[in-house]
């Protein structure tokens, strides 16, 4: 029997820039993301990603933007600094534990008094 909770579907990132330095290279990011084939959408000043391009982004934003200016969230969740990104990254692990079927899900009863199922 499968849990429907126990889904996993692919995470996105959307990511917002601001700054002089981040405009500059907001296309050059773009067109890096969409050659890796992990952008989904871009804007003029943001775009959305999969979780398999966030790490390459998340080194990219270290080395040539300006980091305290770029903010990400996963969808309609609030915005935090890139830099919190490697945390979320760091624990995609529980994916591939839920992915290769290395969870086991068992059914507790709860039973009334007189020893019936009660949920």
């Amino acid at each position: 029997m499968s849990c429907n909770a126990c889904v996993v579907q692919e995470l996105h990132f959307e990511v917002r820039t601001d700054g002089e330095q981040n405009c500059r290279m907001f296309s050059n990011v773009v067109e890096h993301l969409e050659r890796k084939g992990v952008l989904v959408v871009a804007d003029s000043d943001r775009f959305v990603l999969v979780e398999a391009g966030m790490r390459d982004f998340l080194d990219f934003c270290r080395d040539h933007m300006e980091a305290e200016s770029v903010r990400f969230r996963s969808v309609d969740e609030a915005w935090h600094p890139i830099v919190e990104a490697a945390e979320i990254l760091d624990s995609q692990w529980i994916d591939e534990v839920i992915a290769n079927g290395l969870v086991t899900c068992h059914a507790q009863p709860i039973l009334d008094r007189d020893e019936d199922v009660f949920a």
